[in-house]
């Protein structure tokens, strides 16, 4: 609503970039679905690795 774009042109330009690998779909939904940026996450996740258990 706020851009006016339609939800069909939304949803193409959405369906084009997870063909691309650029998003992908999380949710698993037909509606109210939730898109992730790979490397927004990748870039947040960097570092987050566990640390080992000292013995």
């Amino acid at each position: 609503q706020i851009t006016g774009l339609s939800a069909p042109t939304v949803n193409a330009a959405l369906a084009d970039l997870e063909r691309l690998g650029i998003v992908d779909e999380v949710t698993g939904r037909k509606r109210g679905r939730v898109f992730s940026y790979r490397r927004y996450l990748a870039i947040l996740s960097e570092g987050t690795d566990p640390l080992p258990l000292s013995s």
